[in-house]
């Protein structure tokens, strides 16, 4: 059984909104992010467009969506994991930043 919380760092903060970040302990320390689809914020389906738009200009206090993306896979990629639909959309968001 894992055992997963609301991160302390998150919980209580600005952050404290949908998704909520959720640690859990297994071998490795990892954050997941659960959403809410009933909440207001959540926006359902989106054209692949608006997603590789949004992901190419969003940025915020803790840096931009696309350098969060390009890590994300980077990070995969190091520990043998290729992910088809996020090396994708890093593609894409890559090619619209150039």
């Amino acid at each position: 059984m894992t055992r997963c919380e609301k991160t302390s760092s998150w919980h209580g903060s600005k952050y404290n909104t949908y998704p909520i970040p959720i640690l859990c302990k297994l071998k490795v320390q990892q954050l997941t992010f659960v959403i809410n689809r009933q909440h207001r914020a959540y926006t359902g389906k989106i054209s692949k467009e608006t997603i590789i738009n949004s992901i190419a200009t969003a940025s915020g206090e803790l840096g931009s969506c696309a350098d969060y993306l390009m890590q994300t896979v980077n990070g995969l990629m190091k520990v043998g994991i290729k992910d088809q639909q996020l090396l994708w959309l890093s593609k894409q968001v890559s090619a619209r930043l150039d």
